[in-house]
């Protein structure tokens, strides 16, 4: 889990209220760079890539390829490829609103659907 809602924060519906904890996220601009904080948008979703308990390596592809591979740097770290485009709103509440590529997890396997 990298996103959450909170009882200690009002909550609104269908959205969560704050990044899971040890958690920092960031949604990319239409030119790939992290928006502030503090503002509104929409956009791929990106991560701090030193999250507690991701992955490090994949069964059937390069996992710095998938997860790093033209990705901006923040903090002189390159953030790591989530893939789910997410809103996050005026109110500085996050919308999940699907993928932003074409890949899919299945049992832990990476790989590439079409959609027609």
């Amino acid at each position: 889990g990298f996103i959450t809602g909170s009882l200690l924060q009002p909550q609104a519906l269908s959205a969560f209220s704050t990044p899971a904890m040890g958690c920092n996220l960031f949604i990319l601009d239409s030119n790939g760079n992290p928006l502030p904080h503090d503002s509104a948008g929409i956009g791929e979703l990106a991560l701090d890539p030193t999250l507690f308990g991701s992955s490090t390596t994949l069964l059937n592809a390069d996992h710095h390829e998938v997860y790093f591979s033209g990705m901006p740097e923040w903090n002189a770290k390159v953030l790591r490829r989530h893939g789910d485009e997410f809103e996050r709103t005026a109110d500085g509440y996050y919308r999940a609103h699907g993928r932003a590529d074409d890949t899919m997890n299945l049992g832990g396997i990476k790989g590439q659907f079409h959609r027609d």
